[in-house]
């Protein structure tokens, strides 16, 4: 079987943090409860904003622990993509962890680490058929 060809496009930096469950997968009696209990989905995303609001001292401007937060995001994105090259557009410089959305996403660097991947870094001008047209003039298909 032919592996697929796949790209993955990022407009410009951003922090990809450890995530806090990346195994996790909701069954469909779950998505349906928070689909028909709307305070059920309520409860679920609150749990999940206090885990990520237990790290919050990390997110205060020039403070110790949002340069040490900063720095270990970095070191899990250089310990997660081993591709130089997509390390390098997509590791910030221009600001610290927390100014902008993270990703939090493992397995989104996981998979910039595969053969048949590709992260294209320069804005898409177009998209023909099986093919993407980026603003270089650089066309790929797919």
């Amino acid at each position: 079987m032919e592996k697929r060809r796949s790209i993955m496009g990022t407009l410009s930096p951003t922090t990809q943090t450890p995530t806090i469950s990346n195994t996790r997968a909701d069954s469909h009696d779950s998505i349906k409860k928070f689909e028909t209990e709307p305070d059920s989905y309520l409860q679920f995303r609150l749990q999940i904003e206090k885990k990520l609001a237990y790290s919050f001292r990390g997110l205060w401007a020039k403070s110790d622990a949002a340069e040490e937060f900063t720095q270990n995001a970095k070191q899990h994105m250089i310990n997660k993509i081993d591709d130089r090259q997509a390390l390098k557009a997509l590791l910030p410089t221009e600001y610290k962890a927390g100014c902008r959305r993270f990703t939090p996403a493992d397995k989104y660097m996981e998979a910039l680490n595969k053969s048949n991947v590709e992260l294209i870094s320069t804005p898409i001008k177009q998209v023909e058929g099986n093919a993407i047209i980026t603003t270089d003039g650089e066309r790929r298909t797919y």
